[in-house]
């Protein structure tokens, strides 16, 4: 059907669509819809624990015998500033007062970065595609994920990160 199949033969899929893994949007029961399409469906873990990614996987796996993405940001967390923490909280606390909407949330992190952590559970998930935003990781990490037999694939985002 598709006169260059040699992408879809590497990811084991009938046709050449990988779902955009998108934090907090694409959800378990949608990566099994692409899978079950023919297409490669995608976990977005950039915004999962250890836990959450086992949890989401499981899901999606019950729901498809497809091959699955794993998806990751691969960023620096950002260090947290009390000064400026409370600077903010001062300044949104008026609104929320406003809404009744309660104490202003405390700051936390949200994003967790693809670290050895993340790479173990990756290893024990054991999905067909290991993808990456914003870089790749450390290289020791890829060349385990690869030594597993996981593929693996990066979007480039900037003209920067398409050179690296």
């Amino acid at each position: 059907m598709w006169p260059d199949d040699r992408l879809t033969k590497l990811l084991g899929i009938d046709h050449p669509i990988i779902q955009a893994p998108m934090a907090r949007s694409s959800t378990p029961s949608l990566a099994a819809a692409v899978g079950n399409a023919g297409g490669m469906g995608s976990i977005a873990a950039a915004m999962l624990t250890p836990d959450g990614l086992r949890a989401e996987m499981a899901a999606a796996r019950q729901a498809t015998n497809g091959p699955l993405n794993i998806n990751f940001f691969v960023h620096q967390q950002p260090q947290l500033d009390e000064g400026k923490t409370a600077t903010a909280t001062a300044l949104l606390k008026p609104f929320y007062d406003e809404l009744g909407l309660g104490d202003v949330p405390e700051v936390k992190a949200t994003n967790f970065p693809f670290d050895e952590t993340m790479a173990e559970v990756v290893l024990a998930l054991g999905p067909k595609v290991a993808s990456f935003h914003f870089g790749l990781p450390e290289e020791k990490l890829v060349k385990r994920l690869k030594d597993a037999g996981i593929l693996v694939l990066s979007s480039a985002t900037t003209v920067r990160e398409a050179k690296f």
